[in-house]
């Protein structure tokens, strides 16, 4: 990393959840997914997305194929999302491969089993509790147990993990201590897990470039990935079992809680006795006060608008290494619109101000007005904030003798100015929303005399619909 200072260490595995099973039940596993007993199965456990290569996991199970032309039935199986990032079987079509070959997981939302099968959709029939639309493919939101995966990992022969880079790749790890062979990139960790004696035969790349990152990425060899399938495909049992006992102690020693644990343990009871003054590390995030209405220019470059979007709103010297800067460049490349962005900006610069710079609302009163001083809360919208000037006109005819201060979203104040029935326009926040508050009570005694909140009846709990079928008595009605 180019520093000396600097550490780093393994995140690590709960080894006793993943192991390999008993030969006789990994062949019942089979039969319960309606798998050939001696079918080849070359797997990969993966979040879909940009950084794994699954267009070179396709060309290359397919030129194995072509090639070596096996003579037992192959699958892939694919543990991942398939609403999300490849298009899997769009792309199995172009490289020639049967959609039937491609197994993945499915997981039932109701009775929690799951099931490997070829894909044909989400909200699937569980075929184990018969419930309809309730399975699907597995994913960050629900997903299968320790477990299940392991049993996953037990359906395959060898594990193929072919990415750009990556921090860890944890599957792969998990493979291992089931006694898989697993073919790995040999690029960013997975040169580690490509060293000698980790059980890994090592995956030949091509170095291209990030766009906007410029950082150095591997696209994984289609011809290595045929090139090494055959060679496990072509091992004899015997050897493929010692390469797996192997590759299961590596990841013992290198990930293992043990391991991992008594790693963090001598740092901490080998650590120098130091003070560290919290409570300035804390207060120097909570001092810098952001900008949510900050103006923010159109700046044609997509990066320099989003670091624009750190300075200017979130007080923040953002830089193109950072892991938040990715995330947005990513989505503005996914065609997410810029003010969907610039929208979750501003509000967290107004979540970060009200929870380090709260509104105090005396701080925007006048002090010779206490006991004279009345509120109309309206937060939004600027149609809302409108319409209710028809109505100030009649509140100050009641009450001539209070101050009517209107409080609304900063981004209205301009609808407001100049009206001669407003003693003042004053910044809405959440406090607002409690009259009581307001107004006062018990030890309490409140800020204003009378607080008008009509928002809390048509912007939080809309109980003006009644169908449309309000009867209303124009007669009495006040339009002047």
């Amino acid at each position: 990393m180019g520093h000396k200072h600097v550490k780093t260490v393994h995140g690590c595995i709960e080894a006793d959840n993943f192991f390999r099973l008993e030969d006789e039940q990994r062949l019942s596993l089979r039969k319960k997914n309606n798998i050939e007993e001696d079918a080849f199965i070359i797997g990969f456990v993966f979040r879909n997305q940009l950084r794994k290569s699954v267009p070179n996991l396709l060309e290359g199970y397919a030129k194995w194929k072509a090639k070596n032309k096996p003579n037992k039935k192959t699958y892939l199986l694919f543990h991942t999302y398939w609403k999300e990032g490849w298009g899997i079987h769009k792309l199995a079509e172009e490289y020639g491969i049967d959609k039937s070959e491609i197994l993945t997981t499915h997981v039932c939302k109701k009775c929690g089993d799951y099931e490997v099968k070829k894909y044909d959709g989400e909200d699937q029939k569980c075929s184990r509790c018969s419930a309809e639309k309730s399975q699907v493919t597995t994913n960050v939101g629900y997903g299968v147990r320790e477990e299940q995966l392991n049993e996953i990992y037990n359906l395959m022969d060898v594990y193929c993990h072919p990415f750009t880079s990556g921090g860890q790749e944890i599957p792969i790890q998990e493979a291992k201590l089931t006694e898989l062979i697993t073919l790995v990139t040999d690029y960013s960790c997975g040169e580690e897990s490509c060293e000698e004696g980790s059980g890994s035969i090592p995956l030949e790349w091509s170095e291209y470039r990030e766009h906007q990152t410029e950082f150095k990425k591997a696209s994984t060899c289609p011809l290595s990935i045929a090139s090494n399938i055959g060679k496990v495909y072509d091992m004899s049992p015997s050897l493929r079992s010692e390469i797996g006992k192997t590759s299961r102690q590596w990841a013992l020693d290198n990930f293992s809680v043990d391991v991992i644990g008594k790693f963090f343990e001598d740092f901490i009871d080998n650590a120098e006795s130091k003070e560290y003054d919290f409570e300035e590390d804390k207060n120097s995030t909570e001092n810098k006060k952001n900008s949510p209405d900050a103006f923010i220019p159109n700046i044609e470059s997509n990066s320099d608008w989003v670091l624009t979007l750190y300075r200017d709103i979130l007080a923040t010297e953002n830089h193109t290494n950072d892991e938040g800067y990715k995330t947005w460049m990513t989505s503005l490349e996914n065609k997410v619109p810029r003010k969907q962005i610039e929208d979750y900006f501003r509000k967290v610069a107004r979540e970060h101000n009200q929870k380090y710079f709260p509104v105090k609302i005396e701080d925007f009163l006048d002090t010779d007005d206490k006991g004279k001083r009345m509120v109309y809360v309206i937060p939004e919208s600027p149609v809302d904030v409108l319409l209710s000037t028809a109505l100030f006109k009649s509140i100050k005819r009641k009450y001539p003798h209070y101050n009517l201060y209107v409080a609304t979203k900063a981004e209205n104040f301009h609808i407001l100015d100049g009206n001669e029935h407003i003693h003042k326009t004053i910044p809405y926040s959440p406090q607002f929303d409690n009259t009581l508050y307001l107004e006062g009570i018990g030890d309490h005694e409140g800020y204003f005399e009378i607080a008008f909140t009509p928002h809390l009846t048509t912007q939080r709990t809309n109980n003006y619909i009644h169908n449309e079928k309000d009867n209303v008595d124009r007669e009495v009605l006040c339009t002047s």
